[in-house]
């Protein structure tokens, strides 16, 4: 029964008005009036003070205790409030709602001390009010909610936005006569402000659905509701919701637009087989639960064992790139959402796992696990544990650790992991651990921060740590990578520092004699402590250069010893190397220019659900004259803490690993070459990561 029209004898000017439902409701329910000649005018603007009042009817505790959130009883019966706006006096009829509204920041006044009581309140700031007063948390809508649901969203102020997404997806907005335009900066009229008050009462069938944004969304499917696949055009807001957790969940990859298409159905008809849902024309309940309950990661993870479509995914950001601007190998730093935590890596690799909120990798049952090799031990290396690496990767070694009763035990795997070959410029590290070696050891209480390497004779010099990030980042900031790290080697003989890495890996086939392609930095280097004076170390010229030819095992056996320092047994060391300096090539590591690390991480969902993550690496890349083809080298150390297992009371998990690969192409086409190298070796390095934290290695 239309109750409005009974209402309409004493509003006598509403019986035709489209919103005549909820003028009636709320005057029923005493919350709102009309005039005293027998009318309401509901076309009639609303003032700031008449809407303060309606406000405080509407979420006073004594008024509506169903629906108030505001704490504390009924103010107004229990306090008097300070109103210091010099246009609302204490006489002025609103002047204890107004007080009580500011109390409670529902309203604010203006910058110059006014509140304007008898200003038209716009339809944008009456929405503001309302999602204030019921406290509604912020919107999950993603970018261009607003955009999809109104026609003139440009023309919502910046400081409405948020608030009018959140209303439309509490189903506060009411748009009459058109849904697609919300009309913000127009006064609200007393009509319009009953619909609104309705909606936020959440009074059910009173107004009508064709004026209500955004009926449905993914809530109201799971309270029961359904829409059927070929009606979903019709809410564009649910559409954009959907669109946006598939996005998130790696599905959709095209523009978020609210509109329903042959992508959003391909990505919809995804997400149910994933889900193990039957194809159905209907949404409903359990795809809504499971659309928003369904982890990034334990999805994206899963999609990621279609090793095939992970290369692919890679291979189309190579579109227009060319060597030197690769996707991946030359993302550069600058940008990475991990450039701010590189400062705390060295904190990160002090992490210990405790047995109660944080446990250590749980590694495969058949997997012999020895203690990490002491210096000069070579580990016994599965040479067959890497089969399932891609053909590109000429040679690996890869060496994954956990720790058992406090100490640190290791699983070592390879592909001709003991080959000597090159390595481009990933070796650039060996020549600057050899220098914290040579240097700790003699002067062990000196960090090597503290230090500079400046050209004998030299009255000042550059820090060693910005050296050695300009060696990393390749970003030329004192010189270039090749001739600095060719200066560090000139304060070892060749033959000198090529033996100080055999007696550290074990390997006496490997040769470290080469130089990168340019001269010396400086010509005659030496290591000064400016604190005290002192030279620490000095360099000499060298005449004669051979060759860097050394396996990646060796490789991969000094990245993990700069990443487990603080966990491994003396002897198991690197050489008189104390970690307040090793710290210092810890963070400039952080800053290598290729970023497949983070790129897999991201592409696998663990950026929302790890935490301290570390990324120590170095790239090295060139076309072979001698093998006739271009190649990639990748050295790196990543730990990170998974949390997915918090939520089930189980502790977080810390996965560790340590690798190095060498990836090859001989097309003849060294641009083709190039760039397919860089993606297959993020989509490799993406395989391990997912392998490390899945534990699935067989």
């Amino acid at each position: 029964m239309d109750n409005s029209l009974d209402v309409a004898t004493v509003l006598t000017d509403i019986r035709e008005y489209w919103g005549r439902e909820a003028i009636a409701i709320l005057w029923q329910r005493q919350l709102v009036s009309g005039y005293p000649d027998g009318t309401f005018r509901p076309e009639q603007a609303l003032n700031r003070a008449e809407f303060a009042a309606i406000a405080y009817r509407i979420f006073s505790p004594t008024l509506s205790p169903d629906l108030a959130p505001i704490p504390g009883g009924n103010p107004l019966a229990s306090a008097e409030f300070e109103v210091t706006f010099a246009d609302v006096p204490p006489q002025h009829w609103a002047y204890r709602t107004i007080g009580w509204g500011v109390s409670q920041g529902i309203f604010a006044g203006y910058g110059d001390g006014m509140f304007r009581p008898d200003l038209p309140i716009t339809r944008v700031q009456a929405l503001i009010v309302l999602v204030s007063g019921l406290r509604l948390g912020q919107a999950p809508s993603g970018p261009g909610l607003l955009e999809v649901l109104f026609a003139d969203a440009d023309e919502i102020p910046t400081y409405g936005r948020e608030a009018i997404a959140i209303a439309s997806q509490n189903r506060l907005v009411v748009n009459y006569p058109d849904l697609r335009y919300l009309r913000p900066n127009h006064p609200v009229t007393r009509g319009e402000m009953a619909g609104f008050v309705v909606q936020a009462l959440q009074i059910p069938n009173v107004v009508p659905q064709e004026y209500i944004v955004g009926t449905v969304w993914l809530d109201t499917l799971v309270a029961g509701e359904m829409v059927e696949l070929d009606r979903l055009k019709t809410h564009p807001g649910l559409i954009h919701q959907i669109q946006t957790r598939l996005q998130l969940l790696g599905l959709y990859l095209a523009t978020i637009d609210g509109q329903y298409g042959p992508r959003t159905e391909a990505a919809i008809a995804q997400f149910s087989q994933f889900v193990q849902l039957p194809p159905a024309p209907i949404l409903d309940s359990s795809f809504a639960t499971a659309l928003l309950t369904t982890s990034p990661a334990d999805l994206k993870l899963e999609r990621g064992r279609d090793r095939s479509a992970v290369f692919q995914f890679f291979l189309a950001q190579e579109q227009g790139r060319s060597p030197g601007n690769l996707a991946f190998l030359d993302r550069g730093v600058e940008q990475s959402p991990y450039r701010a935590q590189i400062v705390a890596f060295p904190d990160r690799l002090k992490e210990v796992p405790n047995g109660l909120d944080l446990v250590s990798s749980s590694l495969p049952p058949n997997w012999t696990l020895p203690p990490y090799p002491a210096v000069g031990d070579r580990p016994a290396i599965n040479e067959s544990g890497l089969d399932f690496l891609h053909d590109d990767i000429q040679q690996a070694c890869v060496c994954v650790a956990t720790r058992v009763n406090g100490q640190l035990l290791t699983h070592w795997m390879g592909r001709q992991a003991m080959q000597p070959i090159e390595l481009w410029s990933t070796t650039k590290l060996v020549p600057i651990l050899n220098l914290l070696s040579q240097s700790n050891s003699q002067f062990p209480a000196i960090d090597i921060d503290e230090c500079q390497i400046r050209q004998q004779g030299s009255a000042g010099g550059f820090s060693v740590h910005e050296l050695a990030k300009d060696i990393m980042s390749y970003r030329h900031k004192i010189g270039t990578s090749n001739a600095i790290a060719a200066m560090l080697k000139q304060f070892e003989t060749p033959i000198g520092l090529e033996q100080w890495l055999q007696s550290i890996t074990g390997h006496t086939d490997l040769i470290f004699r080469g130089r990168y392609g340019e001269l010396p930095f400086l010509s005659h280097p030496e290591l000064w402590h400016p604190q005290t004076g002192q030279i620490l170390l000095s360099g000499r010229p060298i005449t004669k250069w051979q060759d860097n030819t050394i396996a990646t095992y060796d490789l991969t056996r000094l990245v993990s010893m700069v990443g487990w320092h603080l966990h491994l047994p003396q002897a198991a060391r690197l050489p008189g190397i104390q970690w307040s300096s090793l710290e210092s090539v810890v963070r400039a590591m952080g800053h290598d220019a290729a970023r497949y690390a983070e790129v897999a991480i991201a592409h696998l969902g663990l950026d929302t659900v790890i935490r301290s993550p570390v990324m120590l690496s170095k790239l090295g890349n060139g076309r072979s004259s001698i093998r006739d083809r271009a190649e990639i080298a990748y050295t790196a150390l990543i730990q990170l803490v998974d949390k997915r297992s918090n939520p089930t009371g189980k502790p977080a998990m810390l996965h560790t690993m340590a690798m190095t690969l060498l990836a090859a192409k001989d097309y003849g086409n060294y641009q083709q070459e190039s760039t397919e190298l860089d993606a297959r070796m993020a989509a490799e390095v993406t395989e391990l990561v997912r392998r490390l934290v899945q534990n699935q290695w067989d």
